[in-house]
């Protein structure tokens, strides 16, 4: 990859390669997620860091397109289904995280499994998901494929899966250089609805703990923002870049 200078990249991708990537700032609308001790809430928050990660990978010559735009709740299944239809180099879910642990903080980055990779995991996907499946709309667009022992077992998706696990360590790796997100919380494995959903590389990002006030303050200013924008904005470079290499 190219040099970077005060967070900006040097080097862009290619125009003629023309990678897309789908955005996905979760919650929205009437689900605004979780909220920090002044009462921002996750749904405004990671809008915002979308928008400004949209920007940063169109200057490196990238296609970007967002599952929502502003303050509108999209179906899970249907963020996914924008992401298998277009064939995006890469689907990342953007989060952020709360805990009962006062204390606990750090950015930590999913890809799909047939089971939470801990309690933690496990709370965080009752989470993050509650109020959000069991709709007549999501069953019938889940279907047979709901299965995600099915979707692991199917050898055409084994490389999309290993490609997931490829674009969430580099994406961990760039998140590790915002001190205000550390610490770096690692790969983490869930069985997230959207990533079920997704046949493309996929990930869901948690950037910091809002239920930490210094981490869920900084993430609602915008310099933490910009920051976190960039890293992620590399990543996908990094990302792309070597898989198209």
């Amino acid at each position: 990859m190219g040099a970077c200078l005060a967070g900006l990249l040097l080097v862009p991708v290619p125009a003629a390669a023309q990678p897309l990537i789908v955005l996905d700032p979760g919650h929205g609308g009437d689900k605004p997620g979780a909220k920090n001790a002044d009462e921002k809430t996750e749904s405004s928050i990671v809008l915002s860091i979308g928008k400004l990660l949209k920007a940063e990978l169109e200057k490196n010559g990238m296609r970007v397109m967002l599952t929502r735009d502003h303050e509108v709740h999209p179906a899970l299944t249907a963020r996914a289904h924008m992401a298998n239809e277009i064939a995006a180099d890469a689907f990342v879910s953007i989060h952020a995280n709360w805990s009962p642990v006062p204390a606990r903080r750090g950015a930590e980055t999913y890809i799909l499994s047939a089971d939470a990779s801990d309690e933690e995991a496990a709370s965080l996907l009752e989470l993050e998901e509650a109020g959000e499946v069991g709709t007549e709309e999501d069953v019938a667009a889940e279907g047979p494929s709901g299965d995600v022992e099915a979707i692991l077992a199917d050898l055409r998706l084994a490389d999309t899966h290993r490609e997931s696990a490829r674009l969430a360590r580099t994406i961990q790796d760039e998140l590790a250089t915002v001190v205000t997100l550390s610490p770096s919380r690692g790969l983490r494995q869930a069985p997230f609805l959207v990533l079920r959903r997704a046949r493309v590389p996929a990930v869901l990002v948690e950037l910091g703990y809002l239920s930490h006030v210094e981490q869920g303050r900084s993430l609602a200013e915008k310099s933490t923002q910009k920051q976190t924008a960039r890293a992620l904005a590399r990543a996908l470079v990094r990302y792309v870049s070597a898989r198209r290499g």
